[in-house]
């Protein structure tokens, strides 16, 4: 399920050419469910669609067939899979999308993304949409 990638000095390990798939279909990335070679993006890109369904309670493919589920990922799009999601975040996709396995992802690209997200009045302390506020 994992591996590392880099050693205690480190340096890169490459990741290998070929791999078994062991995961949920839902959240995992095309590469890893053909057995491509996988790296740091295809985390990101689990990250990513988790995010997505957290945000809108569903993912295109949630209730398809295996079969079906992996032609919808192929198929789609950035724009199709991100279009109710806050606009900074298509750019996020597109950056882990354009990621090679061997390349490390630079979280503070991510960071910020995920940031301009975030609606402009909104203070780190407001409560949560499911906590109680007194109206006083």
């Amino acid at each position: 399920m994992c591996r590392k990638v880099i050693d205690s000095n480190g340096k890169w390990h490459m990741p290998l050419l070929k791999s078994i798939f062991k995961g949920t279909l839902r959240y995992a990335s095309l590469n890893a469910i053909l057995t491509h070679q996988c790296g740091p993006c295809d985390d990101m890109m689990g990250w990513i669609y988790s995010i997505i369904e957290l945000t809108l309670s569903k993912l295109p493919w949630a209730k398809s067939a295996p079969r079906d589920m992996i032609q919808q990922k192929a198929a789609i799009t950035g724009e199709e899979l991100c279009a109710q999601m806050p606009p900074p975040f298509l750019q996020c996709y597109n950056y882990v999308k354009s990621l090679k396995p061997t390349e490390m992802p630079r979280h503070s690209f991510i960071n910020e993304c995920i940031k301009r997200c975030i609606p402009l009045n909104t203070r780190p302390n407001d409560p949560y949409d499911w906590e109680i506020t007194n109206a006083t």
